[in-house]
């Protein structure tokens, strides 16, 4: 039978320890980093028309959360809040709230025959794979080192 010894360096040791230590940790900032490339995305293609009613503080961003139906890591983009009125001032008030952002981002993205408004959209093309995925390998190349550090 053949045998095979392989000692491996204490440092590479230590670097794959901390890293399955940090994995978690890694992959929320991987997919933070990705979602704050959408929201900026999102927020470059909104119509004007939805920017008089929201700007980049409405754009809220979750936590990065575990989805309990596939294990998998998620990050939530939204808009958060309510038409404001002519003086721009928020209408927040329990009886009169006004129209949530979400609904007029809605009706942006897909349009309403009821009221004859066409489709503007703008949340699909703002996930561009390319940018995303840069982001989040910049984000994950602060926990791995270049492999030529393993060879």
């Amino acid at each position: 039978m053949a045998r095979f010894k392989m000692d491996i360096p204490a440092e590479q040791i230590r670097e794959m320890e901390l890293l399955t230590n940090n994995c978690e940790t890694m992959i929320s900032e991987m997919c933070m980093a990705g979602a704050e490339i959408v929201k900026s995305k999102i927020y470059q293609g909104m119509p004007a028309e939805l920017k008089k009613y929201a700007n980049a503080q409405t754009l809220n961003v979750t936590k990065s959360y575990v989805m309990q139906s596939t294990g998998a890591r998620a990050v939530y983009i939204w808009f958060g809040g309510y038409k404001k009125d002519k003086n721009g001032k928020d209408n927040s008030k329990a009886d009169d709230r006004g129209t949530a952002l979400e609904l007029i981002a809605n009706m942006f993205e897909y349009g309403s025959k009821k009221r004859k408004y066409p489709k503007q959209p703008f949340l699909r093309k703002a996930f561009h794979k390319r940018d995303i995925e840069r982001a989040m390998l910049k984000a994950q190349k602060r926990w791995i080192k270049e492999e030529a550090d393993f060879k």
